[in-house]
């Protein structure tokens, strides 16, 4: 064995452990102590001869090495590396036998690396041999899902060379590396120190750290630090902030709570270098999750921050907003907005930038242009990969001649390519899947199928051996193709059902009536897209075969599928198959490898998947299961509300209002405000199995069978009292920070409005047997003692409050008889920077109409002004705060009108 100068890169120990491991990895499996014995002695012997060399320490001057040092660092490598191979044979399960009768014994055999200690690496390694089960095994950090926050430490470390990156990513995998020594050592992080902190390493999840911290006074709550920062008896190291947020935020609670008081309780007094990364890292947690409340608090705390690797940073907190799951107002704003201060302080986008944001499949056309624009701009030559994402986002949309653009530029792209010596496959494969991305963007059958023809005629293949070398050749349609031609003849309505079945029909067989090659098998996409189309064609029936058929299949379902499936089989009058379908197949939260019953992957269901589960609920009159459905289905199944999500509760508590107007609903009512009365047990669930239980109390079971409607059932509250308060909590939540912004609003009428006399024709309950208990207090608004949780936190910070939101509002206010607090939604509105619609301000000002005493005709029609009236006042005031061009035309008030009188006929 030959001495080489252990300064460099360990390379020594590398030859001292290819010479020991040779006897002590031999034969494991023969069940004796032997080999492991020589091994141990061989290992003994080459770090004696390590101490008897002359080790040539030039490349440790200056740097703060000794002698011992070095020999300590070279010792515990060698030492990782046996470690971590008794693991590996651990794992492979050799050892259940090797260590039934002398575990100790062998254990004493292996040397301890001096100076170590009290890493208590031996405890470690005698767990692991003597007690190893893989489902007691516990490691620093869960791998379920590291892979961004994996990619986010790898590009700090690349581009920064900062040694506390180097050390998080041993700190990750402390079994499957070497470096954990070395990155301490590198980091200046005592071994006294790194023991302190293990505990909290250890800790399962963010939450319970954090909460190990504030008992142990190690931080507090963000609230209660002052501008200079706050002191604590153990100062909590920046590595240890940045592990938990990196790899502990495990639940949407995590990230929204935990996190955040982690983040904003270090921030004061972080390092400047370790400041843009922790909110970077802080925003991926948030957008993992959807939290778009607190994720423009960090954000705006980001852009005040000072950053010592400003284009790195800007360009991974960009990249950390592409990974939120759902389409967003808020988050292409803020993208917008990062883009605006990159531009004032003359940074540039890389190409990984360009290409999460255009790879995003919730990215808008006008980003899309914006980034488009940029690039140019800034010189940028796009790639392969940059050209199809461009053609992606404009099929998407259905702009078919900027689509276009970009297929004959990746065409081009591709020849060159092959000119260039190329792979030919690799080209043929672009160019395919830019045909398929093109033909999605035609908007009818005919086109579609016509651009279909033109890529399998003769006349589109390459027929000439020299023409081959300069273009790629165009490979027959598959499966893939067909289902974007099947997706374009689902959207396009001329298509009849018959017609779409068809075409489904010969996808699903060969020409002799044989199942088709593999290649040409419909996948879970195919079905799904019929389901689709038959669901737009108002066929629930055809629709609920579909979905049997792709049920009993055994393909399995992704979670695209799921969602139609929920719908099926509600609008099929199913709801209780529905939720017994979403129990067997969404996954739990925090748990998302767990298995369902066929043996297949849970799958957790979007936002998105959500919405259209609960639209379909109310188009069958059942709102009480999307009340029960609020409530349970972020502690169920991980998906929580967004601002759709708000708009279809506040339809659901108008049907509600409807359905409850008959004598059973005036019975709830009474009911509800008995005094005696005493709580269900929905209303008290704590665990899985009572909200499961809530949920199927109201809906059934497939063995117990479809419950009916239940009048009013929902809390202690009317559905109309209750939504109004839950869109309440979500817009204060938004203003979390400064709550004042709306309980302040600054509306110099309102209060002169609510003082007057008004007449509101929906103040009775049905029959007239229940007077409005509140009509006295009505017109003052009276601030709910919860808008908020107890620490001041949004109750709902996955939702922000947009227009979509406040016209439901305004709707539920006027039909559910709370038109006198119209204005105050209006100067909510306009103190919270939501720009109203038209639509929203013409309803607005017709309830408004309708409770204001003695308006004239003429003034209703929009001609307000001084001494004209309650409705002149606030027409006046909202044409000064929109512009008078915005306002509604009488013809708009008139339709409004007249729709608001239908509802209440209920002829809708």
């Amino acid at each position: 064995m030959k001495g080489r100068c252990i300064t460099k890169g360990g390379r020594h120990s590398k030859d001292i452990w290819d010479a020991s491991n040779t006897d002590f990895a031999k034969d494991l499996s023969g069940g004796t102590t032997c080999k492991i014995q020589g091994g141990a002695q061989l290992f003994r012997k080459a770090l004696a001869v390590l101490k008897s060399k002359d080790f040539g320490l030039a490349n440790g001057k200056g740097r703060g090495q000794t002698h011992h040092d070095l020999l300590v660092k070279e010792e515990a490598r060698c030492h990782y590396r046996m470690q971590n191979t008794v693991y590996r044979y651990a794992k492979a399960g050799f050892w259940t036998r090797l260590f039934s009768s002398s575990s100790q014994r062998t254990h004493e055999l292996i040397p301890r690396p001096l100076g170590w200690h009290t890493l208590n690496v031996e405890k470690r390694w005698h767990s692991h041999t003597q007690n190893y089960c893989p489902s007691r095994t516990r490691a620093f950090s869960s791998t379920s899902r590291p892979i961004a926050s994996t990619r986010f430490i790898d590009s700090l470390l690349k581009e920064t060379h900062e040694p506390i990156w180097r050390l998080l990513k041993a700190l990750h995998t402390p079994y499957r590396s070497v470096d954990l020594p070395a990155a301490l050592f590198r980091h200046g992080v005592s071994i006294d120190e790194y023991n302190m902190w293990k505990p909290i390493l250890l800790e399962s999840n963010i939450f319970s750290a954090v909460e190990t911290l504030k008992s142990q006074a190690c931080i507090v709550h963000p609230s209660q630090i002052s501008p200079e920062g706050t002191t604590t008896d153990h100062p909590l190291p920046s590595w240890v902030v940045l592990y938990l947020v990196t790899y502990k935020v495990r639940t949407h609670q995590n990230a929204a709570v935990s996190c955040l008081d982690l983040t904003y309780s270090h921030l004061p007094t972080a390092p400047v270098p370790v400041q843009g990364p922790l909110l970077i890292l802080t925003l991926l947690g948030l957008a993992r999750f959807n939290l778009l409340v607190p994720m423009r608090r960090v954000v705006d705390t980001f852009l005040t921050t000072n950053l010592n690797h400003p284009a790195l940073y800007f360009n991974l907190l960009l990249q950390a907003l592409a990974h939120t799951p759902t389409r967003s107002i808020d988050a292409a704003n803020a993208v917008v907005a990062i883009l605006r201060s990159m531009d004032a302080r003359q940074l540039k986008l890389t190409g990984t930038t360009y290409e999460m944001l255009l790879n995003d499949r919730f990215v808008t056309l006008q980003l899309t242009k914006h980034l488009r624009d940029r690039m140019i701009h800034e010189g940028h030559v796009p790639t392969a990969e940059q050209l199809e994402a461009y053609l992606r986002v404009f099929a998407k949309h259905g702009a078919i001649h900027d689509a276009n653009k970009y297929r004959e530029a990746l065409q081009a792209h591709a020849s060159t390519d092959l000119v260039a010596g190329g792979s030919g496959d690799g080209a043929s494969d672009v160019m395919h899947r830019a045909n398929t991305l093109f033909l999605g963007a035609h908007e009818d059958r005919a086109s579609a199928f016509g651009f279909l023809r033109s890529l399998a005629s003769p006349g589109a293949q390459i027929s000439s051996p020299s023409s081959s070398a300069s273009t790629p050749a165009k490979p027959a349609p598959d499966i893939y193709t067909s289902t974007t031609a099947l997706s374009v003849a689902a959207r396009d309505p001329s298509v009849p059902t018959s017609m779409l079945l068809s075409i489904f029909s010969r996808l699903t067989t060969s020409t002799n009536k044989a199942p088709p090659p593999p290649s040409r098998a419909p996948t879970v996409a195919t079905h799904s897209v019929l389901i689709r189309g038959l669901l737009r064609r108002k066929e629930p029936g055809t629709a609920l075969k579909a979905w049997r058929t792709l049920y009993e299949s055994g393909i399995p379902l992704d979670r695209e599928a799921l969602a139609l499936g929920l719908q099926v089989l509600t609008g099929a009058g199913e709801p209780h198959r529905a939720v017994a379908l979403l129990e067997e197949w969404g996954a739990l939260p925090g748990e998302e490898a767990v298995r369902g019953r066929r043996g297949k992957r849970r799958l957790q269901l979007s936002p998105v998947g959500m919405n259209d589960f609960l639209v379909a609920l109310n188009r069958i009159a059942r709102p009480d299961v999307v009340f029960r459905l609020w409530d349970n289905m972020g502690p169920l199944y991980g998906v929580y509300p967004d601002a759709r999500s708000l708009s279809i509760l506040l339809q659901a508590a108008r049907l509600a209002r409807r359905l409850d107007d008959s004598f059973e609903g005036a019975v709830a009512q009474l009911a509800r405000h008995n005094p005696f009365r005493r709580s269900s047990a929905s209303e008290m669930t704590t665990t899985r199995e009572e909200r499961l239980q809530a949920l199927t109390s109201i809906v059934g079971t497939p063995d117990s069978g479809l419950l009916p409607y239940r009048s009013a059932s929902w809390g202690t509250d009317t559905p109309v009292t209750r939504a109004l308060k839950i869109f309440q909590q979500a817009l204060f939540g938004n203003f979390a920070e400064a709550p004042n912004t709306l309980l302040h609003a600054p509306f110099s009428g309102v209060h002169a409005l609510r003082a007057a006399p008004l007449t509101d024709p929906m103040s009775t309950s049905p029959f007239g047997l229940l007077p409005s208990l509140d009509a006295h207090i009505r017109p003052a608004f009276m601030s709910p003692p919860d808008l908020l949780t107890k620490d001041g936190r949004s109750r709902y910070p996955t939702v922000v409050v947009r227009n979509e939101g406040f016209f439901n509002y305004v709707m539920l206010l006027g039909l559910g008889g709370r038109a006198v607090d119209v204005p105050v939604a209006l100067a909510w509105m306009r103190a919270a920077g939501v720009k109203p619609g038209r639509g929203t301000l013409a309803i607005a000002m017709v309830f408004w109409g309708e409770v204001s005493v003695g308006v004239p005709l003429m003034e209703r029609g929009g001609h307000g002004g001084e001494g004209r009236g309650q409705y002149g006042k606030l027409w006046e005031w909202t044409s000064k705060w929109v512009g008078e061009k915005r306002m509604p035309d009488e013809r708009l008030l008139e339709w409004w009108a007249g729709r608001v009188e239908k509802l209440r006929r209920r002829e809708l």
